[in-house]
Formats: C-alpha cells, structure tokens, sequence
C-alpha cells in the first residue's frame, strides 16, 4: 500500500550510511529543505528508492547521493538554485513536466581525503554502477520533461528515452576528434559539454537543449549544426 503526503514541509532530514529502503511513497505539493538521501562513500551502504512519485513538488538546499532510483515518477519540481546527484543510479526513472536546475553526475569523493582513497572510492562506485546498467533494460525517461537547465553524465546513452529533438547522443570519439572545435557554437555551452566528455571515460554522452531555458533556441541551433556536421547522432 502507497503512503501518501500531501502538502506536507520535511526539513533537516538525513539520511546517511543508512543502506535504508524507501518504497511506496507520494509526495504530493511538498516541500523538502536541507534534506539529504544516501549520503555514503561505500557502495554497499547506499539507500535504495523504490515505488515512489513526486508530484509537484519544491527542493531547496537539497542532496541526492549514490542511491539506487527505481520505478520512480517525477512530475514538476521546483528547485531551489539547484539539485544535484552524486553517483546515483537509475532504473525506469520518468522525469516529466516543468523541472528546475538538475545535474546528474558521477560520484565525486571527498577532496579533504588522500588521493589514493580518492581513487579507490570513485573505482569502487564506477565498478557497480557500470554492472548495474548492464542488467537494466532502460534507466531514464526525459523525452517529456521541460527543464529549466539538465546535465546528465554517466548513464548510457541507450538507456535514456529522449525527445530527438532536443536532446541528442553523442559519442566520446566524436569528442575527442576535436572537429566541432571548428564549428560556430556561440551563444551555447556544448564546447564546453564536449570537451567535459573527451576527458571523461565515459562511452557517450546526451546533449539536452533546456526547454525553458533562456539560451533555448540558440542551444537548438546548436544541436542542429553539430547534427548537420555528424558529431551528434543521427536519430
């Protein structure tokens, strides 16, 4: 059975080292302030999110760590400045209708620590997320969502439904080659997206063009030049 909060404010919660459950949850028109889910360093205590759907609903000052985010509905969310995901990962994750500043990223360790802990943690976490999304059949649905500004690194790119349109592959050799460096991509931050990626070891990468983003239709336009010069996939 689904629990189901309605206009309800969580603030402070923390959840760390906890390797906790979260299932069958609604939220709807709440609001979370300081709040914080799997905050960890080590694969197996991360938290897991399962069976949950946020329903327009409002972040400020919060922190998304290495879960794991399964069969889980996002539908309109108002952030705060911004909210990012350190090493998480995704399994049928829908992501639809107005959604604010979003970055999901690679786990990033600690900069205080050693660099050979440094190294160890983001090893340990690249090694079961990479075997993780080899057994998921699709991690993220974004083909309707209209952000305001996205970054997604890390996840295949076979796993993500997209809306073609505005939101394009693009793989790391194309990157690394160098050839869009020729291209006339002002006015965009994909010099800056391609550059991130041919540093990276990741395979691929997505390009999204923010819908309701104030740099929209330049970043479009953007796309449909790296299109055109066959950097970014053809759909």
């Amino acid at each position: 059975m689904t629990t189901i909060f309605e206009e309800e404010d969580f603030d402070g919660f923390q959840d760390r080292d906890s390797g906790t459950l979260f299932s069958d949850l609604e939220f709807r028109h709440c609001s979370f302030t300081s709040c914080s889910v799997s905050r960890t360093r080590e694969p197996q205590k991360r938290s897991t999110v399962r069976g949950v759907r946020f329903l327009d609903c409002k972040l400020a000052g919060c922190f998304l760590g290495p879960a794991v985010i399964e069969d889980v509905l996002v539908d309109g969310l108002q952030i705060s400045k911004r909210l990012i995901s350190q090493g998480a990962v995704f399994k049928h994750v829908v992501l639809k209708g107005k959604i604010d500043r979003l970055i999901l990223g690679p786990v990033l360790p600690p900069l205080y620590a050693q660099k050979e802990y440094q190294q160890q943690m983001k090893e340990q976490f690249e090694k079961v997320n990479a075997e993780y999304y080899r057994t998921a059949d699709w991690a993220l649905d974004i083909s309707e969502a209209e952000f305001s500004d996205f970054d997604v690194r890390g996840i295949p790119s076979r796993l993500v439904r997209r809306d073609p349109f505005t939101q394009a592959v693009v793989k790391r050799e194309k990157a690394i080659s160098g050839e869009w460096k020729k291209l006339d991509l002002s006015g965009t931050w994909w010099s800056v997206s391609l550059d991130m990626l041919a540093k990276s070891s990741w395979e691929d990468g997505i390009l999204v063009a923010p819908k309701r983003h104030r740099q929209f239709n330049q970043a479009l336009k953007g796309l449909f030049i790296l299109r055109k010069a066959g950097i970014v996939e053809p759909d």
